[in-house]
């Protein structure tokens, strides 16, 4: 399968080394240059046991990158896998802005008439 996973933080970055591993070709889509920059250098921002060896192992056999805008390489993708923050205010409501944000870039990105998968 190939396989989109917005937002490359614990959780996303950690899903995305893993479904590589496993031989899916993964987009991961984040928004820090920095990060995807490192990403597609094999490093990894994060401390997990044995996740910088799947990140590396996933870029060097082009099964794993990251972009700051997946555009037109969502078209080609299975699934869309969305990872992003869900940041508490101080009354402990959440902040849905970077889901919202992130299904309206997806839905402006799928054609309607898809049908599979």
């Amino acid at each position: 399968m190939r396989i989109a996973v917005y937002g490359l933080g614990y959780v996303g970055l950690t899903a995305a080394a893993c479904l590589s591993s496993s031989g899916h070709d993964v987009i991961g889509v984040e928004v820090s240059e920095t990060k995807v920059a490192d990403l597609n250098a094999g490093k990894c921002p994060i401390t997990e046991p044995g996740l910088d060896e799947l990140i590396a192992k996933g870029v060097a056999t082009g099964k794993l990158k990251a972009v700051q805008q997946a555009g037109a390489l969502l078209a080609d993708c299975d699934l869309a896998i969305v990872c992003v923050g869900t940041p508490s205010a101080p009354d402990g409501s959440h902040n849905m802005g970077y889901i919202a944000e992130v299904t309206r870039q997806i839905a402006s990105t799928v054609n309607g008439d898809r049908k599979a998968p």
